[in-house]
């Protein structure tokens, strides 16, 4: 997936017909990265966060994924996109998602679920 390739770039950016890491310019690399990450956030994040609010419409709006039930599909698709939310990759910032109010409902309500809410705080 395109977005799998531009977050992970910096990590092995020969993949996409660049140098190897060792052997960049770390300036040259760090403005290469830079310029894929905001056409991601630009040109793809919109369609693929289309994607998912479309699913979430379809399956009632105030559901998941697949409707009322909460599936391995749900945790899946959370854990993808709750990545974007924390900020670590660098040139996407954490509140990308925030145009996506149905994409944040979607992770909200998974978050909310007793068992994914007692897995976090257990983590914390």
């Amino acid at each position: 997936m395109y977005s799998q390739y531009v977050l992970r770039f910096s990590m092995r950016p020969e993949k996409l017909g660049h140098p190897k890491s060792a052997d960049w310019a770390k300036e040259e690399k760090d403005a290469t990265i830079k310029k894929l990450r905001e056409a991601f956030l630009a040109e793809e994040l919109p369609r693929y966060m289309g994607y998912y609010a479309d699913l979430i419409k379809e399956a009632g709006g105030n559901a998941f994924l697949l409707g009322e039930d909460l599936t391995i599909a749900d945790i899946a698709a959370y854990q993808g996109l709750n990545y974007y939310r924390k900020g670590v990759a660098d040139y996407v910032p954490a509140d990308c998602l925030e145009p996506y109010p149905d994409v944040v409902a979607f992770l909200k309500r998974v978050e909310e679920q007793p068992k994914v809410a007692a897995y976090k705080a257990s983590k914390a």
